[in-house]
């Protein structure tokens, strides 16, 4: 690049060539590919690429976009999720939900929150649950019996066989 001498105008309006001065003053730079200098638009001209920053910071932005979209995607989708488990639970009922509610309203009332929560809990069961479930506390009920009927058997044998070992000494 040459040093150029430089026209600039007079206070009487003529214009004369001088050296360029320092630093203090310096000549605009042309835009490369074009023949005006930086700050004047060339309708010929190409648009400038962006600073390889400027691609950058764009392009972050882009991706953090992207990424936060994606999470609050995410995320609805496991509110909706849970919303449509709730609502089942609501319609539903179910019986642990039914006992609890009985129970809690039967001590708020004063009265046993248990035996409250249980008639909950059946009435909440169906038709199968409720059959099941009489049908496990009649055969535990049986099983009870039988149980006292074995452990009274082994107290006999062990009283006969203690005494035939008494009678033996």
């Amino acid at each position: 690049m040459t040093d150029a001498p430089t026209r600039e105008r007079s206070r009487s309006g003529s214009s004369s060539s001088t050296p360029p001065k320092g630093p203090e003053t310096p000549t605009p730079s042309p835009v490369w590919g074009t023949g005006s200098p930086r700050g004047v638009a060339d309708p010929t001209a190409t648009e400038a690429r962006p600073a390889p920053l400027q691609q950058l910071k764009t392009s972050a932005q882009t991706l953090l976009t992207a990424l936060i979209d994606k999470a609050a995607g995410v995320a609805l989708n496991k509110v909706d999720e849970l919303t449509d488990k709730l609502n089942e639970v609501t319609a539903n009922g179910g019986v642990g939900l039914t006992a609890a509610l009985a129970g809690g309203q039967a001590y708020l009332q004063g009265n046993n929150p248990l035996w409250a929560a249980a008639k909950a809990g059946f009435s909440a069961l169906s038709a199968w649950a409720k059959a099941g479930l009489i049908l496990a506390l009649v055969l535990a009920a049986v099983l009870g019996l039988v149980l006292v009927a074995v452990l009274l058997l082994a107290l006999i044998v062990w009283a006969i066989i203690a005494a035939i070992r008494a009678a033996a000494r």
